[in-house]
């Protein structure tokens, strides 16, 4: 396993000087349901960089129109019309339809269709201070390119690949004097890492022994490996809450402000 910080202890005193981290672990993927929901504990990497000023979160509803008939069961004054008419008198009325300009209710309704995967997007501008701020920011942003690819399958003769790595993306508080509470990250479940972008310092100015970058600037954008689900409000402790399939199928999610 791999620990990443920025910036290093050399550059502050405690953990409180600033408040908000944004953790990010990596693990291996897993395809149980009943696995996803567990704890992580970034068997491949463990990030923790202040948390983003700008922290994007995308969430699309996707729907179709379908005609919804209310049926006799349904107390609508439409649904009693096959009462008091039938096809008989249908055809009857047909005529007075036409010359009137009469048609049936539009009885359509808009319709869930699925929910799309929420996507999340952070960045940041990383300033080194020394050598050992310079020497992390390198290595994070070279973690975030590497990881966001599948691996070679060792078994396969270079045939197969394996699915990359998923990520679990948490807002710590310092000030609460614990970890694991979450603020203002709109609560991500598991993610996969699905764009990095890395753009060193414009003009080629390097500062730092060793010729790193002066400033370095990266971009990450995150989706959801599973669908969100909404949790009632009485359906236990998580009410008010999205979490993923495996989570709801199992033991619940990590919870979130929303």
């Amino acid at each position: 396993m791999a620990h990443y910080r920025f910036p290093t202890l050399g550059s502050y005193t405690t953990d409180r000087d600033i408040r908000y981290w944004m953790n990010l672990q990596c693990d291996h993927y897993e395809s149980k349901q009943m696995l996803r929901a567990g704890t992580f504990t970034g068997s491949i990497a463990d990030i923790k960089l202040p948390a983003p000023n700008n922290l994007n979160a995308e969430a699309n509803i996707n729907y179709t129109e379908e005609e919804r008939q209310g049926g006799m069961i349904d107390p609508s004054v439409s649904s009693l019309g096959w009462l008091l008419g039938g096809p008989i008198i249908d055809k009857l009325r047909a005529p007075f339809d036409i010359l009137l300009g009469r048609r049936d209710m539009d009885e359509r309704d808009t319709t869930f269709k699925d929910a799309g995967f929420r996507k999340f997007e952070f960045s940041w501008t990383l300033v080194p201070k020394n050598f050992d701020d310079a020497d992390q920011i390198n290595k994070i942003a070279q973690s975030f390119q590497v990881l966001s690819y599948p691996s070679l399958s060792t078994f396969s003769g270079g045939a197969k690949i394996v699915h990359p790595p998923i990520w679990n993306i948490q807002i710590l508080d310092t000030a609460q004097g614990q970890s694991g509470v979450y603020k203002w990250d709109m609560g991500p479940n598991v993610c996969v890492l699905s764009k990095a972008s890395i753009k060193t310092a414009d003009n080629g100015i390097y500062s730092t022994r060793e010729d790193y970058p002066a400033a370095t600037q990266i971009s990450l954008s995150f989706q959801e490996l599973e669908p969100a689900v909404r949790i009632d409000t009485n359906q236990g402790t998580q009410a008010g809450q999205l979490v993923s399939r495996s989570q709801a199928r199992n033991w619940g999610g990590r919870g979130n402000d929303l």
